[in-house]
């Protein structure tokens, strides 16, 4: 299971490194200025853009409000008659609060989110090694012996 935490948050990181610079990589290396807040891509905090409270227990009913509030407001297809600058703002606005609704109304990128915020960002080398090897072969072998444990008595017995 480590490892595939490992594993899948390394992945999962990439993914998410990916799709900021592909969504978020504003045109002709411009930053934006959303809600008061100037942004490039290095410094998006969706909590912000989304007008709540930067928390990991956040509600999601609350999220799809203000989602659909800002969607409402930055939606490119009502900015049509606009000037080209003012569609191109939209977009981005758009964009921006798309990819924070998506990020935070998910439990592990919220996650990922607030430790980026906090300058700790989970690195492409994070080992996964929380509790130790030997803590981990410790459990491997618990559970072998719980699967292999033919009646409720030699179940008794490990838990001495």
């Amino acid at each position: 299971m480590i490892g595939s935490v490992k594993h899948g948050s390394v992945i999962v990181r990439r993914i998410i490194n990916n799709v900021n610079l592909q969504q978020h990589q504003l045109p002709f290396g411009r930053s934006t200025v959303f809600r008061g807040l100037s942004y490039n891509t290095s410094s998006i905090d969706y909590f912000k853009i989304m007008g709540i409270e930067q928390t990991f227990g956040i509600s999601i009913d609350t999220l799809k409000i203000e989602y659909k509030k800002l969607m409402n407001k930055h939606h490119p297809d009502r900015h049509t008659l606009k000037p080209l600058s003012e569609q191109e703002t939209a977009a981005e606005e758009a964009s921006l609060v798309t990819r924070g609704y998506e990020v935070l109304k998910d439990d592990y990128e919220r996650a990922l989110h607030l430790l980026e915020l906090s300058g700790v960002p989970m690195e492409d080398n994070v080992s996964g090694d929380i509790v130790g090897q030997e803590v981990l072969m410790n459990v491997m072998e618990l559970r072998e012996e719980v699967d292999d444990a033919k009646s409720d008595d030699k179940l008794k017995h490990l838990l001495d």
